[in-house]
């Protein structure tokens, strides 16, 4: 398949859909997004290594600092295990974050189906939304640093009953974008412009975009 781009004006598709008979009866739920729909987007592993990998290295920095002023200011070593423990929890969870960014495979693919979108970041659980089933989808900031493609489905069950990391991840991202359903278009390997293009044209104004 020649590789996916948009044309000059940044909106058309320039790539015909295949026909709906040519493609498989889409799962709803799936452990990895499939890397064989029309259009798939991952992460830009170098982007996200550099933000991740930045914020990793202040905060442990951060950390050594601290626990070295510390035990230099008050000349006792009784603050160590109270530091200890915070220190190693937050430069483990940004590790850990950094790591989840970057493995599990594609974040986002679409077809003449509908989209899949990962509902679960660790380990990784990938819902499949026809798009009739959504009522929209738009980009919006999400945290410091990240743009998010967020999409609404109109159920606000769907995606549901995935266990309790999905269930708190949804709710972090409905707070920071509104949207409980999000993929990074900041970090990912296509432009963002390319992203809302291909979902434009595969969802075929089935969809509020906007």
């Amino acid at each position: 398949m020649t590789e996916p781009t948009l044309a000059k004006s940044g909106t058309a598709w320039p790539h015909a859909a295949p026909p709906l008979a040519s493609l498989p009866p889409p799962k709803l739920i799936a452990g990895r997004i499939p890397e064989t729909e029309p259009y798939v987007a991952g992460i830009n592993r170098a982007s996200a290594a550099a933000w991740w990998g930045s914020l990793a290295v202040f905060t442990t920095l951060m950390w050594i600092w601290l626990i070295t002023y510390t035990l230099i200011s008050t000349d006792s070593s009784n603050q160590l295990p109270i530091m200890l423990w915070p220190a190693l929890i937050s430069s483990g969870m940004t590790f850990f974050l950094w790591y989840v960014a970057v493995s599990g495979g594609p974040h986002l693919a679409v077809n003449p189906y509908g989209i899949w979108i990962r509902a679960r970041k660790r380990p990784v659980k990938a819902v499949f939304l026809p798009w009739e089933t959504i009522g929209r989808i738009y980009v919006r900031r999400a945290g410091l640093a990240d743009r998010a493609l967020c999409v609404e489905p109109r159920d606000p069950r769907a995606a549901s009953g995935l266990g309790a990391f999905a269930a708190f991840d949804q709710k972090m991202q409905q707070w920071l974008t509104g949207a409980k359903l999000t993929a990074s278009v900041k970090f990912a390997d296509r432009p963002e412009q390319e992203i809302i293009g291909a979902v434009s044209h595969f969802s075929a104004g089935r969809v509020w975009i906007g």
